[in-house]
């Protein structure tokens, strides 16, 4: 018996866990793929080995997206031998993990969309109901093996869907300032684009997450986007005004003024991106 549903699916083989595939959710029953035969042939014929495949869509209880979209996630799989004959006090079978075969850790087969498998990690207990469901056998523990799969998000892949888009605006608004003070309309135009463009890729992103109450890693930078492209803004609006303002003699000394407020601008902005992504990151 194995507990588990929502955003991922299992697949089990060989003595352990593995995941993929998408069925309904909660708890289910799954018969061996294969009849049982003798583990190595060995002369006595006492170790009997099954192989069992199963596919369903599985809960994972706790989903820290903090580092969205590199995040780290956790999926329990939980084996539990089901039939009285087997409990404890009875037959006394107990699952356990094959830690000498590498077979055991995870199926040929075993995949999750979007995410690398990292480990697997196993765990045997018993557990006890409570009760004896009518059947008047009280006291009876059943034997259980957890699989833990850790699973972590493809970091190039988040990358360049995630992050390299981000970069690119920022890259522009950051660039932006390097135009000479004397293209006020160009400039005004550069902030209010890349707020429209973030605003959309922000919108996209949040789309692929459940919502959350608190911000994860990529909305921390968005944040801090939309910040500087909002400064960046009221920077070239100050800018085009001193500029419009100044008499020709004082024109001069008008573009000197704004290139200085220009650089500040963007050893600032490239500055706090940094300091605000690894905020975000150990946060």
């Amino acid at each position: 018996m194995a507990e588990g549903g929502s955003g991922a699916a299992g697949e089990a083989g060989h003595h352990g866990a593995a995941v993929c595939g998408a069925h309904e959710p909660g708890q289910f029953l799954f018969g061996p793929d294969s009849g049982g035969y003798p583990d190595g042939g060995g002369a006595t014929g006492r170790s009997l080995l099954s192989a069992f495949r199963y596919s369903a869509s599985l809960y994972i209880p706790v989903v820290d997206l903090k580092r969205s979209p590199f995040e780290r996630l956790i999926l329990p799989i939980l084996f539990e031998v089901v039939p009285d004959v087997f409990a404890r006090q009875n037959k006394n079978v107990v699952l356990v993990h094959d830690g000498d075969s590498k077979s055991s850790q995870i199926g040929a087969y075993a995949t999750i969309n979007g995410y690398d498998i990292e480990d697997v990690r196993f765990v045997s207990s018993s557990h006890s109901y409570g009760a004896d469901w009518g059947m008047g056998q009280e006291g009876l523990d059943y034997s259980r093996l957890a699989a833990d799969v850790v699973m972590r998000s493809d970091l190039f892949s988040s990358f360049v869907t995630w992050i390299l888009p981000l970069l690119i605006v920022m890259l522009i608004v950051l660039l932006a300032p390097s135009l000479v003070g004397e293209l006020g309309d160009v400039r005004l135009a550069i902030p209010s684009t890349a707020l429209l463009t973030l605003i959309f890729l922000q919108q996209s992103c949040k789309a692929e997450l459940p919502s959350l109450s608190h911000l994860t890693f990529l909305d921390c930078l968005y944040a801090y986007a939309y910040i500087v492209s909002l400064v960046l803004f009221v920077l070239f609006l100050w800018g085009t005004n001193v500029y419009a303002e100044a008499s020709e003699q004082e024109r001069t000394g008008a573009l000197r003024r704004i290139n200085r407020m220009d650089r500040v601008f963007q050893l600032t902005a490239c500055a706090g991106f940094v300091l605000i992504a690894i905020w975000a990151w150990f946060s």
